[in-house]
């Protein structure tokens, strides 16, 4: 039982860690697209300040908080491939 419970953790940390990739990549492609608003002369600077930051209030935190994920996730899921890699050896 507890080498299936240790199978799950590992599973859970490997999907935390594909959908944190995921985040950042969409929070990225999203701050990416800022410099499209700030250049766009059909949009006055009023508004480009509130694409501004309404853009960076939302996509930062989510940004932030998936890095952490990430290297959070990293560390488990490298221990447990490195553990599969050990137990196939063996």
């Amino acid at each position: 039982m507890a080498k299936n419970a240790k199978q799950a953790f590992d599973v859970n940390n490997a999907v935390k860690m594909v959908g944190a990739i995921g985040q950042i990549t969409s929070s990225i492609i999203t701050l990416k697209n800022l410099g499209s608003v700030l250049t766009d002369k059909d949009v006055t600077s009023g508004e480009k300040a509130a694409k501004l930051l309404t853009t960076l209030g939302f996509s930062l935190p989510i940004l932030v908080k998936n890095i952490k994920i990430l290297k959070s996730s990293f560390g488990e899921v490298t221990v447990a491939i490195k553990s599969f890699i050990d137990a196939k050896i063996a």
